[in-house]
């Protein structure tokens, strides 16, 4: 119900982080990696290509990721399959600036997604339609300078555990 609020709130937020660090956000070019970057990490965590995840996602979330991997293919019934039949970034949910204890400034934004996902069990020859709503977070290092490039958007949070 607020997100339209929050949304418009934290790009004028982000705006003002874009004339301290120039094209820190942009907001198409940022709505359409993220909507890719959903749909890889969800492809990734339900096939044996999780090593793509590495360059995606901040270290202790990989680490968490491919310990939740581990017992979820370890258990016996999950002979499933997940695709994402479509993700839409709804909006921003919060965006900020933080200083890090080395010196870096790192942009933090955080969005919600509406997906809708197919889950499949061909042992029990069932498949699930599900709309759910997602919560991530993404960061970049901020440049020092307008003549250096602003540093890759990763994952530092997120949402992944399936039905």
């Amino acid at each position: 119900m607020t997100l339209p609020y929050r949304h418009a709130y934290n790009r004028v937020k982000l705006w003002a982080v874009n004339q301290v660090f120039p094209d820190a956000f942009v907001w198409k070019e940022f709505k359409e990696g993220v909507e890719e970057a959903f749909e890889v990490v969800h492809s990734c965590l339900y096939s044996d290509e999780s090593g793509q995840l590495r360059h995606l996602l901040a270290e202790p979330l990989y680490d968490e990721l491919r310990d939740y991997r581990k017992e979820l293919l370890a258990t016996p019934h999950h002979a499933r399959t997940a695709t994402v039949d479509s993700v839409e970034c709804q909006g921003v949910m919060s965006g900020f600036p933080n200083s890090e204890k080395f010196g870096d400034v790192l942009l933090y934004v955080q969005v919600l997604f509406r997906t809708q996902e197919t889950f499949t069990c061909p042992h029990k020859g069932m498949e699930t339609v599900i709309h759910r709503t997602h919560k991530w977070t993404f960061t970049r290092a901020l440049a020092e300078s307008a003549d250096q490039p602003q540093g890759d958007w990763v994952i530092a949070d997120m949402s992944y555990k399936g039905w």
